[in-house]
Order: C-alpha cells, then structure tokens, then sequence
C-alpha cells in the first residue's frame, strides 16, 4: 500500500510538472528576455532623459585661443566630467607658468644607477589662486616653502578627493553643473549595485525553489545581471552639464581639436616662443606627448618654470619672481654664467623679463635637450601624487593617462 501510494503521487508530480512546467519556463524565460532586452533599454531611456547633456552644434571647427578664462583643469574636467590626475597636473603646470612655484629637476649619477628626484618651490605668493588651487598648494608645501617630490610619496594622495571637489564645486558656482559629477556618478552605480545583488538572489532563489520544475527560473536573474552592467556603464555617463556647461563645453573641445591638430592650423615653428602657455591645456585634455613633440621637432626653447638639473646642462641659476620688472637671482651653482654664456640680469624685480624665450635662452637649454625630464617630471609626478601605502589598500599609484615628452 505504501509503494502504490509513492508511485501515485510520483504520478501526479509528473503530471503536475508535466502540465505546468512548459508554462512555467516560457513565463521564466519571457521575464528573464524583458530583462535582458528591456532593462538596458529603460536604463538608456534613463541617460536620455536625466544625464544627456544639451546637444550643441559644433561652433567652429577649431578655436586658436581659449573660449574664456576657465583654469586648463578645469577645463578638462569640464570636457569629460572627471577631474582626474591629468587635470591636477595640468593645474600644477599651469601654477608654474604663472610664477607660483618652480619645479627643479635634481638627478643623481651613482655608479651602477641614477635618481631623479624633483623640487617644488612656492615662488611668487602674490599670484591670485581659486578656492582648489589654494588646496592645491596646501597638500604639496603645507608650511614651507621647498619640497621633494619623493617626500609626497604615499601621503599626497589623502588630498586629492578635498582638491577634487573643490574643482567641482567651483564648476558648479561657475553655473556648469547642478549636482556634483562624482556624487552622481557614485549614486547610479550604487543602484548598478544593488541591482546585481538583486539579480545574484534572484538567480540562486529560482535554482533552488523551482530549479527541479522550470530550468528556466534563472532567466530573470540572468537578465536583471545584464542590466545592472548596463547600469554600470552608464553610470560615468550620467553627470549632466546644465545648459551653459554645455555649450562651454563644446567651445572648448574646438580649442581642444586646436591644440590636438596645432600643426595643420598654424605654423609651429612661429608659435615656438610661447608653445608652454598652452601645455597646461594639452596635460588637461589627454595629449601633452604629441603636443611637446611637435615642439620639440622645431626646436623650441625649454619652459621657464622648469630647472633642468645641473648635472647634465650645466650650471645654471634658479630664477625667483618676485615683485617687479626683472628676475632675481637667488640662488644656484658654482660657476657665475648660466648654460647660453651669458649673466642672468639681476635687479629688484620678479616677472619674467625678456619673457619665456629669454629666460629659455638664458638657461641655454631647448625644449629637444630636456624634453625627456619634462615627461619624466609629469609622469613620475602623476604616480607619485596617487601612490597610497599597501595598508591603506591600495599599492602604488594610479598611472598618468597623458603621458610624458
């Protein structure tokens, strides 16, 4: 009796699977599809609606001068929504060419290698800084006047997300943003997130209560999963410019497209004397490689703010901006001319005299003989700044996505 009654109910399973299991599985499998093809759907419904920026027409096909007094870091961020290591280089650079700070090269022959390391020094206090720039200055000297960068080694990074948001918060008072970019990217991935998890129990609960009646139960966790990705790729794509941001934006990518293609709308060679105003921007906007090389090709002379090290172009004097009309000489060393032969001028005054091709000259020294410290200088810089200590999570730094010369 106990044997007729399991195989009656074994009878009846079968036929309870047999007549639902198919509807089971095409409605399993008819959730798991919606998911898989709508979901992505409503989340590029979801970009269109709230993260789209105002489409702009192209203004100009390229603009020879920046379109306004944006600081190039800003101007970066701006561009990609991210302000990121090259957007922090760029705003150091850019503090150098305004006489801020200088940046000293200092390598070191030993027998078997040689060290590079570079010196920051703050120069001209009187230069008017924004709200970042001044953190900035802050996280490099803290209360002195002259650093190494090895010193900044696995301490410069706990910085960064102060002077990242102070970037952003100025691009919001400046009317370009409503929301903070990092902040609104952080909030869809989170949902990207919570969506995954969602989808993970979704899956192992379907498997476990309905896995031995419909196969197709881990359809819909399958395709919630897709859309948690679609989420997540999203996710960088949805700061959204306010109108204003995004017709500044447009201009300078015509800038940007400028300086990418400087070659095919200007003569280089005439533009030489002052290529290193526009570094700053070529660092923010990814291609400051391709942008000293063209420079280099025509033999421009070596950026003012940058100190070579003596050891391999000669003596030289460091130059200090200080109040009025021409250099100071401060210190340096032995040997009383500088490389081209010839006395640095002295007097009571700071900016830079004859301008940047007479300090470059002075200096006897081109952008081609240097142009290996120089990228030297933005990419151990850029790894320095973000290197953290293996205890904090993370070893080493993050790469330097615009390269070096």
């Amino acid at each position: 009796a106990s044997a007729d009654a399991a195989a009656a109910q074994q009878e009846a399973d079968q036929a309870f699977r047999d007549q639902w299991s198919p509807l089971a599985n095409v409605s399993f499998g008819t959730l798991g599809l919606l998911l898989l093809f709508g979901g992505p759907a409503l989340v590029y419904l979801l970009w269109y609606r709230l993260g789209r920026d105002k489409p702009v027409k192209r203004v100009a096909d390229y603009l020879p001068e920046p379109p306004d007094g944006l600081a190039p870091g800003l101007a970066g961020t701006l561009i990609d929504d991210k302000a990121d290591m090259q957007d922090i280089m760029a705003t150091i650079v850019d503090l150098a060419r305004r006489k801020a700070i200088s940046i000293t090269e200092d390598k070191e022959e030993g027998f078997f290698r040689m060290s590079t390391d570079f010196i920051y020094r703050r120069e001209d206090k009187s230069v008017q800084m924004s709200s970042f720039e001044n953190k900035l200055i802050s996280g490099l000297f803290g209360s002195r006047d002259e650093v190494r960068l090895s010193d900044l080694k696995d301490k410069f990074y706990q910085y960064l997300p102060g002077i990242k948001t102070a970037m952003y918060n100025e691009l919001i008072q400046l009317g370009y943003y409503r929301e903070n970019p990092e902040k609104v990217r952080t909030q869809y991935g989170c949902i990207a997130g919570l969506l995954m998890g969602i989808a993970v129990a979704l899956g192992f609960v379907g498997l476990l209560f309905f896995g031995d009646f419909a196969f197709a139960a881990v359809c819909p966790g399958i395709g919630l999963f897709v859309t948690a990705i679609a989420m997540i790729a999203v996710a960088n794509a949805m700061p959204r410019k306010s109108d204003t941001g995004a017709e500044a934006a447009a201009r300078w990518k015509a800038f940007s497209d400028y300086l990418r293609h400087i070659d095919k709308y200007t003569d280089v060679a005439a533009q030489k004397e002052i290529w290193d105003r526009w570094l700053p921007y070529a660092i923010a906007f990814g291609f400051d490689k391709e942008f000293i090389r063209k420079f280099e090709s025509v033999d421009a002379p070596a950026p003012g703010w940058y100190i070579p090290s003596p050891t391999l172009y000669g003596p030289y004097h460091r130059r200090y901006y200080g109040p009025g009309s021409g250099p100071v000489i401060v210190g340096g060393w032995p040997g009383g001319d500088l490389g081209g032969g010839g006395e640095m001028p002295s007097g009571e005054g700071g900016s830079l005299g004859g301008g940047l091709s007479d300090a470059s000259r002075g200096m006897g020294a081109s952008l081609s003989n240097m142009s290996a410290g120089l990228g030297a200088l933005l990419t151990s810089a850029s790894s320095t700044f973000s290197s953290r200590p293996s205890s904090s999570g993370s070893g080493g730094g993050g790469g330097w996505s615009g390269g070096g010369g």
